[in-house]
């Protein structure tokens, strides 16, 4: 073969394409993508058809902004919460028919990470007019279906705060939740709170015991709740 022939033949070969590296925050978002059905990255936000989440959203987007009733608010836990906690997790009346109340170190603990890194569905009961926090609560899986539970500070009982924060909290779950059912349990022998339910709009649904007390089941259902 001549060399002007292996000349034109070598020149005659395609380049080789240049190999240019994805930018390091595209990378991330593309993983991101990937992995948020696995929820592997928390500042993804997965929303079905009007918004309305499929799974809940980690991190600070929890109640922001806070769900505002006639005299309460309810908003993710936050720093200078602290004393209120303490104070409902130490009380035996208060922690009477869920589990009875802790040592003060553990209850300190354990309001010191809600107000520094409250978690999502962890949430505080506020007085409007004082500003002051007079309970609070969690919505979480704790048994299969998505469960609210709520307490409410001693000196605070009796004046339909527990009941309009809970419906609060039942009316933003099927706004931004794309679930049909939401549960709450109690003590057979509390009666104050089955009433509290009931009113509410949840409906007895089953019994069943736990730590060898009667518990009873209500059910909150998306099609069947009151007008707000």
């Amino acid at each position: 073969m001549h060399k002007e022939q292996r000349q034109s033949r070598r020149f005659s070969r395609p380049p080789r394409l240049r190999r240019v590296r994805t930018p390091l925050s595209l990378q991330r978002g593309r993983a991101c993508r990937r992995n948020a059905k696995r929820r592997s990255c928390s500042n993804v936000r997965t929303l079905g058809v009007a918004g309305v989440s499929e799974r809940p959203e980690p991190g600070p987007g929890w109640l922001l902004p806070a769900v505002l009733g006639e005299r309460v608010l309810v908003r993710a836990p936050a720093v200078g919460d602290e004393s209120a906690l303490v104070e409902m997790s130490i009380d035996p009346e208060v922690r009477r028919y869920i589990g009875g109340p802790v040592d003060q170190p553990t209850a300190e603990g354990r309001a010191a990470r809600k107000a520094v890194d409250p978690r999502w569905g962890e949430f505080v009961i506020v007085d409007r007019v004082s500003d002051t926090v007079v309970g609070s609560g969690s919505l979480a899986r704790k048994r299969g279906p998505w469960e609210v539970s709520y307490q409410l500070r001693r000196a605070w009982w009796g004046r339909g705060m527990a009941g309009e924060a809970l419906s609060l909290i039942r009316d933003w779950f099927f706004t931004h939740m794309r679930e049909d059912l939401l549960i709450a349990t109690t003590q057979r022998v509390n009666v104050a709170s089955r009433r509290l339910l009931e009113r509410a709009g949840a409906t007895h649904a089953s019994t069943f015991e736990q730590y060898g007390l009667a518990q009873e089941r209500y059910e909150f259902h998306r099609a069947t709740q009151p007008p707000t």
